[in-house]
């Protein structure tokens, strides 16, 4: 399974002072130290600012749908995935920031009217899962659960507000 993109960057990140060292042999760790970004085009976007001209040049980033958007992620990624690929420690990182972040969480309880709010993630989940409970210490039942809002579970609850009635 692919790790995210931050996932990745950290893990190159992380695994750079780890040892991997520039050598003369054509090893993983040399490819790293002979790595070149992709380039990026540039256009000609600028605004004018009460007369002050400010170029844009990378103004066609931010087209998330574009297909030149999409080609450019690509090309980047897979240059960050060669390099990643070829850390040695990286199945060992991975293992080890999985075991640290895969963890149950709680939220505090909040009491509203005769009821108690909380969220809850059993560490596997992508959301955290709102549940209503009788009191502080009940198991609760599922109130929304934001995971089931997304096939890729990105819709996530920013924010609660409980009417006391």
């Amino acid at each position: 399974m692919p790790l995210p993109r931050f996932l990745s960057l950290s893990l190159l990140l992380i695994a750079l002072p780890m040892g991997c060292s520039v050598g003369t042999t054509n090893s993983p760790t040399t490819e790293i130290a002979q790595w070149v970004a992709p380039s990026t085009h540039t256009g000609a976007d600028s605004d004018d600012y009460h007369g002050t001209v400010v170029a844009d040049p990378y103004r066609w980033l931010e087209d998330q749908d574009g297909s030149d958007v999409a080609a450019w992620v690509a090309e980047q990624n897979a240059v960050t995935t060669h390099i990643l690929d070829a850390v040695p420690q990286r199945d060992a990182i991975q293992n080890r920031l999985t075991e640290l972040w895969n963890y149950e969480r709680y939220s505090a309880p909040t009491k509203a009217g005769s009821q108690w709010f909380f969220s809850k993630n059993n560490g596997l989940q992508n959301q955290s899962i709102l549940y209503v409970a009788s009191s502080p210490n009940s198991a609760g039942e599922v109130l929304l659960d934001p995971n089931q809002l997304s096939d890729d579970g990105t819709v996530a609850l920013a924010g609660v507000a409980i009417d006391e009635q």
